[in-house]
């Protein structure tokens, strides 16, 4: 019988932690993936929100996700971003999300937002470049770039950035 070879949302595969964070995933009931880009959108249902993840396919176990939607950070976890739980929903908000389908064509995020009685389509979720993770929460934008002529030239680019709202 095969094993699992990668955990997501959890620091283990025998763990069942519940965390409102990068790395934590509470009730996920969805996933969809970008191939190409490498990405994984995990639905995270009982927390409102979606984590997405770069470099999904070599990650192993419990990776910190780039970008979150449906929440203003990594570590809320409100309906519709309200403690209340009384707010009305709006483009940013997610409550009670239970299925996403990347659309690699229109490069759309589509989420089913159940509590909301809608569907969302979310651009600009996937990232440009390889992202990679390093501690602290910041990851770094790297692209690579070889042209062969008489000799063979390089370039590299690396930008840091921190992100923590949600989609942009």
């Amino acid at each position: 019988m095969p094993l699992a070879a990668a955990v997501f949302g959890q620091t283990s595969f025998t763990s069942d932690i519940f965390a409102t964070t990068a790395k934590n995933l509470y009730q996920p009931a969805g996933v969809a993936v970008d191939p190409p880009n490498d990405v994984l959108y995990a639905v995270d249902t009982k927390q409102s929100r979606i984590l997405i993840f770069a470099s999904a396919s070599t990650r192993t176990t419990n990776p910190s996700a780039f970008l979150v939607l449906g929440q203003p950070n990594f570590t809320s976890s409100y309906q519709n971003q309200n403690p209340a739980q009384s707010s009305l929903p709006t483009d940013k908000t997610l409550n009670y999300p239970n299925d996403a389908y990347y659309n690699p064509s229109s490069k759309m995020l589509w989420v089913a937002d159940t509590y909301n009685n809608r569907v969302l389509g979310f651009q600009g979720c996937v990232p440009s470049v390889t992202r990679s993770q390093s501690k602290g929460g910041a990851f770094t934008n790297s692209k690579s770039k070889s042209k062969t002529k008489t000799k063979t030239k390089s370039k590299t680019r690396s930008i840091s950035k921190s992100r923590s709202n949600s989609h942009p």
